[in-house]
């Protein structure tokens, strides 16, 4: 397992000094993540950007290949163009430089391979996740004499029926909703028949757990000892799971181990930060940092089409809400909220009249002569739809750095849950990159034991 001090960009000695040279970065470049589609036009966000990189990044925008160039850019292996500016070829560099690591070398082997009676309703990519994940735990509780799993925010229970199952602990799987529960057991009963037993050492409930109950959840469920250690869990548990996940191994008694792959930061209301460290520096990331935290734009090279239909409805966004500040029908400073998802295969025109249909307002307010009058003066002559992919991309470029803030806030915490005085060579706090970083995005897992 790897130490956070391995596990660092190169150039860096401590976690303490990486963390502020990640704020350093953040803080110089908070003006660029804040960026919104709905503002992009009517406060005239692209002219944010230094003028050399607007022509730098436009140049050639008329060649069919120049999209394809740009979105790859965030890729993990980026080709910059040498005659671009210095100052922006400094910025991409940096973003790729100071970010964590998120190539791995873990690959499943013929040991890690999911039995294919626990394959039921799993995607390609979940196995890939709960073969490297449920490997990864029974070694580390194994390691540590652990034989009971807390599985937390446990879903449809493909992980944890891994672990039953395959690895032959006892599992307590713990969901909020009651769909996921009812569909994980049925999931379980398929796996029994396909097993041919009517023995299980996996446990599903519907329970929300928190530092004041878990000991009498676990007592009222838990088939073992109140003496017994258990290891709590999750893969891309959601939002605050994650935190509370990381709150229960630190205030628990009973749980002494903690493997953990988080995600959906911009769900957080309270876990963010967590360390003592950024606490006391009072330092915020808002909701726009922490959902472009969540963003994997080294996946959109792979994605040509659909990525080309994403940045056209940016476009539409953001050419809609000019002519609505415009026509006086929607303010600069609060721009309405589309809370319906609008289809990506119609044009402009049809996106107008839906959208305006879903802001409860008239949808001859804009006219057919208005909507094509914007959309060839924004498109054709100002070219502003290519001015969105160009900044969007760059904006892009951040999301890495921002998810790396909070990993490593996340490690501090749990540095501190552990404590400096630990001896025994179990105890201690690792991440690092545990799956193919194209295939799941949120790939940093984390391993702590007290």
């Amino acid at each position: 397992m790897a130490t956070p001090d391995a596990f660092l960009p190169p150039g860096f000695d401590t976690p303490q000094q990486y963390i502020e040279a990640l704020i350093s970065f953040i803080d110089q470049y908070r003006w660029l993540y804040e960026v919104h589609v709905v503002d992009i036009f009517p406060y005239q966000q692209w002219e944010l950007l230094d003028p050399s990189w607007r022509e730098a990044l436009l140049a050639d925008s008329d060649n069919d290949a120049w999209f394809e160039t740009i979105i790859a850019l965030p890729s993990f292996d980026r080709k910059v163009n040498p005659e671009w500016p210095e100052s922006l070829k400094e910025f991409i560099h940096t973003t790729q430089s100071i970010a964590l690591p998120r190539f791995t070398s873990t690959k499943p082997t013929n040991d890690t391979k999911c039995d294919k009676n626990l394959l039921f309703g799993m995607t390609n990519k979940k196995i890939h996740e709960v073969e490297l994940m449920s490997s990864l735990i029974h070694r580390v509780a194994k390691e540590r004499g652990i034989n009971h799993a807390l599985d937390m925010g446990s879903g449809q229970g493909y992980l944890s029926r891994a672990l039953a199952f395959q690895h032959d602990m006892e599992v307590l799987a713990v969901d909020k909703s009651e769909v996921q529960t009812r569909g994980a057991e049925k999931f379980d009963r398929r796996t029994m028949r396909a097993e041919r037993t009517t023995e299980t050492k996996l446990q599903h409930v519907t329970e929300m757990i928190t530092p004041e109950n878990i000991s009498d959840v676990l007592s009222r469920w838990g088939r073992c000892d109140e003496d017994k250690p258990w290891l709590i869990c999750g893969l891309h548990t959601c939002g605050d799971l994650s935190p509370m996940i990381m709150r229960l191994f630190e205030e628990s008694k009973q749980v002494t181990c903690l493997v953990n792959v988080g995600c959906c930061y911009h769900y957080l209301s309270e876990g963010f930060p967590m360390s003592r460290l950024l606490r006391e520096r009072e330092y915020e990331l808002g909701t726009t940092a922490r959902v472009l935290a969540c963003h994997s734009p080294w996946q959109w090279k792979g994605q040509v089409g659909a990525s080309k239909k994403s940045f056209e409805q940016h476009f539409f966004r953001a050419l809609l809400q000019q002519i609505m500040v415009d026509k006086g029908l929607a303010s600069r400073s609060d721009p309405p909220a589309l809370r319906k998802r609008i289809t990506k295969k119609c044009d402009f025109a049809t996106y107008v009249k839906i959208a305006l249909k879903t802001l409860d307002m008239d949808p001859d307010a804009i006219t057919q002569e208005e909507i094509d009058s914007y959309y060839n003066d924004y498109k054709y002559k100002r070219a502003a739809d290519k001015q969105i992919i160009a900044l969007w991309t760059i904006r892009s470029l951040l999301a890495p750095v921002l998810e790396s803030l909070i990993l490593m806030d996340r490690w501090l915490y749990l540095k501190q849950a552990v404590g400096e005085d630990r001896n025994d060579e179990h105890s201690g706090v690792w991440m690092w990159p545990l799956f193919d970083p194209t295939e799941s995005p949120r790939n940093v897992v984390f391993v702590a034991s007290k």
